[in-house]
């Protein structure tokens, strides 16, 4: 943040719209002018930029300009300077240090996504446990599904997915957990708290109007941190030997060098803007939808993931965090299909937004909100850039591709292919494979769009994983 200035050797290119300019750092009393003479006119200029990569460097292109009205400046430069400062105190958001709640929370999901093997191997059963009554409870009480149904779901003898944790190559008992290992799965679950999330929700859900002004934006997310780390602290004092965040991730440094975390504050207004367009722009939905009538595609309806009698290994396994993320995103949803628009809402959403809206069209497009409510923009997954799908109707099923962009060092991209098909008017057949594929190098996929990241692609996929997952229709209140 700053104030663009042209470089001494500025020179601007009519045709490409490309201009060398340096970066000023914002004053501490905000805007200033150096020198001006009596009733000097001025204006304010808006600029928007697109960041492209040309020769290996990073430029900034002009794509749109807007001016504001002719204004006079008083020669007291002083009394702008601190005038404007007393009326409008919201200096720009600082990136968070270490020492911030919103630093310690994406610290401590890149450490627990390079958790080993062993490490979750030995804690599967509690982290199982403790989805089961958390989460799972509370919606299947919601839901009202029969007794006979709500013992085998929370049963203990049963993995709430399929076998994720186990290793295929290696069946030795798993070795001792450090307790910081332990400590990090421990906070994290806490993350997934049924009172902390319906907390947050309320926290987006009745203030979404603070996206339009800056010092409410500031503050609002000033508050959600507040009410992060007083849930945290709470936890790790009366469970733990630490008083704090901060004493917890200085510890979890010293294990593993944990990079460094990409700015909250941007995914904290990526989601309130989701937020405030749900808001804005309700989303309705016409509940015959989802009953079963030889009318309505067989798609539509709400649907639970059934547990299988036997729980299938998987030839790889997936983070801890994966597998919570899905647990929210796709163990229990309602959808429908509307001719060739396929809208998907899970029970376990985490952000009050609209529903995941995929075009069937066999074009490549950008998703905005995951069936949990996550923006797509939000980074929890070290540096991956999300959203991209294609999909397309074929021989009556829905067939779905989704990527995974590297925004770093990586030259691998990930894809997750879906292929949905009816089994009967009550049953569901989920066929998921996961796959890499080497990409370009250098590439700026953030300032791509859909087709030219898809141009990128190099080789063919490698499969990590298949699965089939079985989904059984429930009545929709």
């Amino acid at each position: 943040m700053g104030e663009w200035l042209p470089s001494q050797d500025y020179v601007f290119d009519p045709a490409t719209r490309i201009a060398q300019c340096t970066c000023r750092p914002i004053h501490s009393q905000g805007w200033n002018y150096p020198w001006i003479h009596a009733s000097t006119p001025a204006t304010l200029t808006a600029y928007l930029f697109l960041r492209f990569m040309r020769d290996q460097h990073a430029l900034l292109r002009v794509v749109g300009t807007k001016q504001s009205p002719s204004f006079v400046l008083s020669q007291d430069t002083f009394a702008i300077e601190r005038g404007f400062y007393e009326q409008y105190p919201s200096p720009p958001h600082r990136s968070p240090t270490s020492n911030t709640i919103d630093a310690s929370i994406m610290m401590l999901y890149n450490f627990v996504s390079q958790l080993p093997l062993r490490v979750v191997q030995k804690e599967a059963s509690r982290i199982n446990r403790h989805v089961q009554q958390a989460l799972l409870r509370p919606l299947l009480t919601k839901l009202r599904v029969h007794p006979t149904m709500l013992d085998r779901y929370l049963a203990t003898s049963n993995l709430i997915v399929p076998n994720v944790f186990q290793d295929t190559e290696d069946l030795k008992p798993p070795s001792p957990t450090n307790d910081l290992e332990t400590i990090s799965i421990n906070v994290l679950l806490e993350l997934f708290q049924p009172q902390l999330l319906k907390k947050m929700q309320a926290h987006y859900v009745h203030q979404t109007d603070a996206i339009l002004q800056k010092s409410s934006l500031i503050s609002l997310y000033e508050a959600w941190k507040e009410l992060l780390q007083t849930h945290i602290n709470q936890y790790l004092t009366q469970t733990t030997r630490f008083t704090n965040h901060n004493q917890f991730i200085q510890e979890l440094c010293k294990i593993i060098p944990l990079q460094t975390p990409p700015n909250p504050f941007e995914a904290f207004v990526a989601q309130l803007r989701e937020c405030y367009i749900a808001k804005e722009q309700p989303q309705r939905v016409d509940p015959k939808v989802f009953v079963s009538t030889p009318q309505q595609p067989p798609f539509n309806g709400r649907w639970l993931y059934e547990i299988p009698a036997e729980q299938p290994v998987l030839s790889n396994a997936i983070s801890m965090v994966t597998m919570l993320r899905w647990v929210t995103m796709a163990y229990s949803f309602r959808q429908y299909l509307d001719q060739n628009t396929l809208c998907v809402r899970s029970d376990l959403a985490m952000h009050p937004t609209i529903w995941s809206t995929f075009y069937l069209d066999n074009e490549y497009r950008v998703a905005r909100v995951f069936p949990n409510g996550e923006t797509t923009m939000r980074e929890w997954s070290s540096q991956w850039l999300h959203g991209d799908y294609i999909g397309a109707i074929e021989d009556g099923a829905i067939a779905l591709t989704f990527y995974s962009w590297p925004m770093e060092s990586s030259n691998l991209a990930y894809l997750i292919r879906l292929r949905i098909i009816p089994l009967s008017t009550t049953k569901l057949l989920y066929q998921w494979r996961l796959s890499t594929c080497a990409v370009a190098e250098g590439g700026d996929y953030c300032t791509m769009s859909a087709t030219m990241r898809q141009q990128s692609l190099r080789g063919k996929e490698k499969i990590l994983m298949s699965i089939d997952m079985n989904y059984l229709r429930l009545p929709v209140a």
